[in-house]
């Protein structure tokens, strides 16, 4: 632990892992000001600059390849991110100002959300963060969308607590990104109950490609921001630039220096993530005729008649444990491993008629699906794992660190983690 001297109107570049206090002066950091006994911890890897507004002393306690260093104030953005931060806030003309951040994988997204809030925060504005980004999540679990009233000064988003949660049920919007414009809606309107004067919109990296385009297109039409933050030059993503040519789109400089997330990082980051939200978890038990099961054709349809399971079983030379149809969908679930091939398809829509599609499950396959769990307004109260179905007693065992009493309905992911939220399996497809 040391204690090194910093110099008024110096910028400081600090990178993880280490600790921070400061004993005398005041910094800016994160686009707030931070004085006497203010704390900050970095993790490994992660980078972050402050600018001293005096003269001073802050206490460090650095790990390995942990550093702070006096760096040239233009290698940083701090100046810059004022700057875009005033800019943005001028837009605040009486109603409530609605800002997207818009960018690239490791433009510095989260980073000047942080920045924006902080600093908005400072200047007396009731700030709400609308958490987007379902693959990196920092309020909320993965393939969540969250939002959260800032109600103090923060240098990482995920010490902020999530107000609303909105489960989407996969970690990418290229799956169903319909699915994530009508959760951002559904949250936005519910967050006008918390009065916020600015609500700022952090939003995944997926900026390439006509899906892209059409999908940033279609989620910028439906929040209406009054301005869009895009990180880095949106002249050099000319198909993008084209998609937004109506909209007031101010252009913000990424960091000079960052850590760069591989796709290890990434997927480290969402299983932390996960862990995150499953702490203090324990097993309960649902009933499917006491609360609603979404996402999945399973307890919604009809069983079919004793001859066409024999003719299944037959089929499939297999027991079937669970058998029901819903309109021409058809749903098995079998005691053992089996190949299913496309001929055992055929036969067995040829002999039942009116089968559009069959899908044929083992039993014990539903493990560690992951669920959302919603309360009676449909949104998020947490997580939870599937552990077991009783499909004879339609009964449902769970992992969560949800309340029994607060649980009305449980959707499936696409997603399956185990206990330590480690990820197992994902699929474009409903497991069940």
């Amino acid at each position: 632990m040391a204690k090194i001297a910093i110099r008024e109107n110096e910028t400081y570049r600090l990178r993880g892992p280490l600790s921070l206090k400061v004993l005398e002066g005041k910094i800016l950091i994160a686009g707030f000001t931070a004085g006497l006994n203010f704390k900050t911890i970095l993790k490994s890897g992660k980078t972050i600059a402050f600018k001293s507004l005096s003269e001073g002393l802050v206490e460090i306690n650095v790990g390995t390849d942990g550093y702070i260093k006096s760096v040239p104030a233009n290698e940083e953005v701090i100046d810059e991110w004022l700057a875009a931060s005033k800019e943005i806030l001028s837009k605040k003309k009486g109603e409530t100002l609605r800002v997207v951040i818009l960018g690239g994988t490791d433009s510095g997204k989260t980073s000047f959300t942080t920045f924006l809030a902080n600093n908005a925060l400072a200047q007396g504005f009731r700030v709400a963060v609308l958490d987007a980004d379902i693959g990196q999540a920092d309020i909320g679990p993965p393939s969540c969308i969250s939002l959260s009233m800032l109600r103090e000064h923060v240098v990482s988003l995920r010490e902020c607590s999530p107000d609303i949660m909105y489960f989407v049920g996969f970690d990418t919007p290229s799956y169903a990104p319909e699915k994530v414009v009508s959760g951002i809606l559904k949250i936005l309107r519910e967050g006008e109950n918390l009065s916020p004067y600015i609500t700022i919109i952090n939003t995944d990296g997926w900026i390439e490609g006509i899906r892209a385009y059409i999908y940033k297109r279609a989620l910028i039409e439906a929040i209406e921001p009054n301005i869009i933050a895009f990180m880095g030059k949106i002249s050099a993503n000319t198909a993008m630039a084209n998609y937004l040519y109506d909209y007031d789109v101010i252009e913000v400089p990424s960091p000079k220096v960052y850590a760069k997330k591989s796709p290890p990082k990434r997927k480290a980051f969402r299983e932390s993530n996960y862990m995150r939200f499953l702490q203090d978890s324990s097993m309960i038990t649902l009933n499917a005729d006491e609360i609603k099961i979404l996402n999945t054709y399973l307890f919604h349809g009809d069983p079919l008649p004793a001859v066409d399971k024999e003719i299944i079983e037959e089929v499939l030379n297999t027991r079937v444990i669970h058998h029901e149809k819903y309109k021409d969908e058809l749903l098995i679930i079998v005691a053992d491993n089996i190949k299913v091939n496309k001929t055992s398809i055929t036969l067995i829509k040829m002999a039942l008629q009116h089968i559009g599609n069959v899908k044929i499950v083992k039993a014990g396959d539903e493990k560690n699906i992951l669920v959302g769990i919603l309360n009676e307004k449909g949104f998020c109260e947490g997580i939870g794992i599937i552990d077991k179905i009783d499909y004879t007693k339609r009964k449902i065992r769970i992992l969560t660190s949800c309340r029994k009493h607060r649980i009305k309905a449980i959707v499936l992911g696409l997603i399956k983690i185990n206990r330590d939220g480690r990820e197992i399996e994902k699929s474009p497809y409903r497991f069940l």
